[in-house]
């Protein structure tokens, strides 16, 4: 069996390129992301971004388990509503 053939919207003979701005400042983005359904209300969108480490840093490259855990904690939380949006 084959694997299935790769498939793009793009236009024959021109292959999609997806263009990064600020790669030479850190080249990494990881992303972690979850959606909140609760019935009756709208779907949220929860997600925390890390960027990569410089170099010579010892800073993580990825996500911990605390930053995991604080991800799944976020569902939790009150949202924080902007100054006069009640009136």
């Amino acid at each position: 069996m084959r694997p299935p053939k790769g498939r793009t919207w793009g236009r024959r003979g021109h292959t999609p390129v997806v263009r990064v701005t600020g790669a030479s400042n850190s080249p990494r983005l990881s992303l972690a992301a979850l959606i909140a359904v609760k019935p009756g209300c709208r779907p949220r969108l929860i997600y925390r971004t890390r960027t990569g480490r410089k170099h010579g840093t010892s800073a993580r490259k990825g996500f911990t388990e605390t930053d995991y855990a604080c991800l799944l904690d976020a569902p939790h939380q009150p949202v924080p509503w902007p100054p006069g949006a009640w009136g």
